[in-house]
């Protein structure tokens, strides 16, 4: 373990996080909506800061019951600095949960700090003409898959949210496809899987530990025929105050209508999980107003997805320990039904309903 979450560790024990919650920065300057730029999206080196950590996330959803979770990681986190990860979770329309995961080490990474150009082991994440590629090459998985945006890109002031007085800390996120159109395929073994539908790509990178700035992360996606509604709602832990975090964006007929801040998305029907260790909400109630349009209803659990233990790749003493202590990081996906009525500006109305995608994630 390295030094610095021992002492993260030990203070934990001995204060019990006591002090007087510390400031933080939202999204400057001024927070408002612009398009992600290209430096964003490429490497963003932290050599000297033990807890960076940078992420390519991508998803999928083929059809209402299937969906892709696929992620590309740097970090100096754990022994060792600028080792990489590949994490991949397919979801079949046969109820089979297929993983995989690679940890990769320095030598195997090499990434771009001018254009987005990302290769960790046998993964490649790339920018081309045809949009968003994140292609994989080994015997158990093989995956090319391409996203095209839908909506255009948008990311909120600078794209971070900065931690102490001095703002020395950040976690940073830009959304490269709100909603996007998938093609390609995943195979495992024998059986190949289309992946067309829609999707949705971002990109961050902190220099803090997820576990030091968050205690609940839910969100929400909606990929539907005209409306697209993406929810992220950040809890932060008592150093920050338990402040709340909200972000997302509402997209109609393949427009960005409004970026959102202000909503709300209020967990309900909390439930142990299958696995017993989390309360888990099963339902969320959401509301907003937005540049004239009106969104009210609930978002209800469907079918289970999958559980994944964070730490899981960790040993069992080492797993124990850091639960016992410091952080039981659990990841909980579901496909959920939507019922919202969306009213306009002129006041017409529209009930819209279908399957959404909920990750619910404890730190």
């Amino acid at each position: 373990m390295r030094k610095v979450l021992m002492i993260a560790v030990l203070l934990t024990m001995m204060t019990g996080l006591a002090w007087a919650a510390k400031p933080f920065f939202v999204f400057e300057p001024g927070g408002g909506p612009g398009r992600v730029p290209d430096d964003f999206k490429v490497w963003h080196p932290h050599e000297d800061v033990e807890d960076y950590g940078e992420s390519w996330f991508f998803q999928a959803k083929p059809s209402d019951k299937a969906m892709l979770f696929a992620m590309v990681s740097i970090t100096n986190i754990g022994p060792g600095t600028y080792n990489g990860s590949i994490d991949i979770q397919y979801y079949g329309e046969d109820g089979n949960a297929r993983r995989f995961h690679k940890d990769v080490k320095r030598e195997n990474v090499n990434a771009s700090t001018d254009k987005l150009d990302v290769k960790v082991g046998n993964t490649h994440v790339w920018a081309d003409k045809s949009g968003y590629r994140f292609t994989v090459d080994y015997p158990e998985v093989g995956m090319d898959l391409t996203i095209t945006n839908g909506l255009p890109s948008l990311m909120f002031g600078d794209g971070a949210v900065k931690f102490n007085e001095d703002k020395s800390g950040e976690w940073t996120t830009g959304i490269n496809v709100p909603m996007g159109v998938t093609k390609g395929t995943i195979a495992f073994g024998q059986k190949t899987f289309d992946l067309g539908g829609k999707g949705y790509h971002d990109h961050g990178w902190s220099t803090m530990k997820m576990p030091d700035i968050f205690r609940q992360w839910d969100s929400l996606r909606i990929y539907g025929e005209k409306y697209t509604i993406v929810l992220h709602q950040q809890s932060m832990t008592k150093t920050w105050g338990g402040a709340i975090n909200r972000y997302g964006v509402l997209g109609v007929d393949n427009k960005i209508v409004a970026p959102l801040r202000n909503f709300t998305f209020k967990p309900q029907d909390r439930r142990k999980t299958e696995k017993g260790k989390y309360d888990v909400p099963r339902a969320f109630a959401v509301d907003f107003t937005a540049k004239g349009y009106t969104v009210k209803g609930t978002v209800t659990y469907a079918t289970h997805f999958d559980e994944i233990d964070v730490l899981g790749q960790v040993n069992a003493f080492l797993r124990a320990f850091i639960k016992a202590f410091y952080s039981k990081p659990f990841m909980h996906r579901y496909l959920a039904d939507y019922d919202l009525t969306v009213t306009t500006s002129e006041g017409a109305t529209e009930v819209i309903k279908g399957r959404g995608v909920v990750e619910s994630n404890n730190f």
